[in-house]
């Protein structure tokens, strides 16, 4: 005898369900073709990145996007950003690399393609962008070994990157 598959009691897909249960990225998100289907609840998109992110009141850390993984197809050659992760009502963007002052010129191309893809692609997700402190991160992968007195770090500060271990909101 065939056992029938039970249907689950929730259909179709996250776009289907009342946009009130949605958190403001998801539904920036949903509305963005480049990380449509790509937001996950809490820090489920940054895998094995979460403990770049430490929260002063976890119930706040509502979604996540990978948006190196979500655009790599359409931008293979550009040099992409990592996350974006929604803390309260405020949108973070994070990215996870080797922290030496040899590595800020690639980090600060990051940087500008995220700013130039979120005003142009992204404009939903951009309004979304934090304002009680700087909305853009560095989290080093190694040691810090970034001088503090190159002009390099000096740039990266002008541009609002802050370089920490650990996103701390």
């Amino acid at each position: 005898m065939k056992m029938q598959k039970k249907e689950s009691q929730f259909q179709g897909s996250k776009t289907d369900m009342p946009k009130r249960s949605l958190s403001p990225l998801m539904i920036a998100a949903e509305e963005t073709p480049d990380v449509k289907d790509h937001c996950m609840a809490g820090l489920a998109a940054l895998r094995g990145n979460r403990a770049k992110v430490k929260a002063s009141d976890s119930r706040k850390l509502r979604s996540s996007i990978d948006i190196d993984s979500a655009v790599k197809m359409k931008y293979p050659n550009e040099s992409r950003w990592d996350y974006a992760v929604e803390y309260g009502d405020e949108v973070f963007f994070l990215e996870v690399h080797p922290g030496s002052t040899s590595n800020i010129s690639e980090v600060m191309k990051k940087l500008s393609w995220l700013k130039q893809w979120l005003s142009t692609n992204a404009p939903k997700i951009e309004a979304l962008k934090a304002t009680s402190k700087s909305p853009y991160y560095w989290a080093y992968t190694n040691n810090f070994s970034v001088l503090k007195s190159s002009r390099q770090y000096k740039a990266m500060l002008q541009a609002g990157l802050v370089l920490v271990k650990t996103m701390n909101l």
